[in-house]
């Protein structure tokens, strides 16, 4: 409209400088068409010639406007709904960043929205819908996700693990990520999920095949990687069940893993569990002189065979940690095993004294009983439902 406007403006100048420049002799025009004359003025005819091109101008713009205004109407439609799409896209993952779960929801999947991003929008209706414990509806949303990109199953079956996984569902997680792995086993952030599942569901086994795996997508630095070996030793020493494997699978470690407190307790444990018991004391001597551990001195407590030499080794750490709760009770367990009710009496109070637990109480108690003290025996029993009672109200309040 506006350039129809400026040429019916440049044309009106142009007829007014026209009549201005031929003010004085206005000309002379004769047309001859088929024995019929026409005679008029050339400024007359000028601006007969320039209406009709205006007006020629104005039906070829009217019928041009006609014939394209279901087209243009339909880009105007598309770019409105284009918009909308990117609006609500643009609102639905904010709420999702905001925790605004059943907004997030709605608008993720407003009804009449059409984008070339639906894959984004099922993923976070998923999440949304995942967030509010609607199953049905997180499962119904990953389906159309994957309908809508069929191409993009790692994407869909990344975010469903994820899902799986922060709702506590293993089995399912498990399955989604499988099929993820079989499909594409190089994807490093399946990778990353394996670790998560296979840590929470302490499937070791699995974590020591896809150690390698964390190491070569770099997913874990020196430190993470140490402490998954050491923990995947303590998987592997607990399965032996001879001791020629145990004395395999602990030479095959790494010589930092074997010096470790936690696989070296496996190792004890295996050792006792198989019926080392003399090897398992020698060694647990050994660390124990070098370094004091309370869990190795538990080991140590629970050896058969020996009591009075490890009664005696018992009392020397007792000694050197005065103040050592579980080395206390252990020294005590071993003096109720040589028949020195008296002595593991003294070092069952000394052991409540610096951590009062109901086991060494009722050992306490028993203790009490066998020197005819029955009535001390009666108030170790109630201190330690005391100390249990406790203990099961803390642990329900912290919930």
């Amino acid at each position: 409209m506006i350039r129809f406007l400026l040429l019916l403006l440049l044309a009106l100048l142009a007829a007014f400088a026209l009549g201005h420049f031929v003010n004085g002799e206005p000309g002379y025009l004769l047309l001859r068409y088929q024995g019929q004359v026409i005679e008029t003025s050339f400024v007359l005819a000028a601006l007969i010639a320039a209406v009709v091109f205006i007006l020629g101008f104005v039906a070829v713009r009217v019928i041009w406007f006609i014939l394209t205004a279901w087209p243009r109407f339909k880009r105007y439609r598309a770019a409105r709904r284009k918009a909308l799409a990117e609006r609500t896209l643009r609102e639905g993952l904010l709420a999702l960043a905001e925790g605004q779960w059943t907004r997030a929801e709605n608008l993720l999947t407003r009804p009449a929205v059409a984008d070339d991003v639906p894959l984004l929008r099922y993923l976070g209706a998923a999440q949304a819908a995942g967030a509010r414990a609607d199953a049905e509806g997180r499962d119904r949303y990953l389906k159309l996700a994957h309908q809508a990109l069929p191409d993009a199953d790692a994407a869909v079956w990344l975010r469903q693990t994820e899902l799986y996984l922060k709702e506590g569902q293993w089995e399912q997680a498990r399955s989604t990520l499988d099929q993820l792995r079989a499909r594409f086993p190089e994807h490093r952030e399946g990778c990353r999920l394996a670790r998560e599942l296979y840590a929470l569901t302490d499937d070791w086994g699995a974590m020591r095949d896809l150690l390698p795996e964390l190491k070569q997508h770099r997913l874990v630095d020196r430190e993470e990687s140490a402490k998954l070996e050491r923990r995947i030793a303590v998987w592997a020493l607990a399965r032996v069940v001879t001791v020629e494997g145990l004395d395999s699978t602990f030479n095959s470690l790494s010589a930092d893993a074997r010096k470790s407190d936690q696989v070296f307790e496996a190792f004890a444990r295996g050792l006792r569990r198989l019926g080392e018991n003399d090897r398992a004391e020698t060694m647990l001597r050994k660390r124990l002189k070098n370094a004091f551990d309370p869990a190795l001195v538990e080991i140590y407590g629970e050896l058969a065979d020996n009591e009075r030499a490890r009664l005696d080794f018992a009392g020397q750490l007792v000694a050197a940690h005065p103040e050592d709760a579980v080395a206390l009770r252990v020294c005590g367990d071993l003096a109720m095993q040589n028949g020195n009710a008296e002595r593991a009496r003294d070092m069952y109070a000394r052991s409540v004294d610096q951590q009062p637990t109901p086991a060494t109480f009722r050992k306490l108690a028993e203790a009490l009983e066998s020197l005819g003290d029955g009535k001390g025996a009666m108030e170790a029993y109630r201190a330690g439902l005391d100390v249990a009672g406790r203990a099961r109200t803390q642990a329900a309040t912290t919930r």
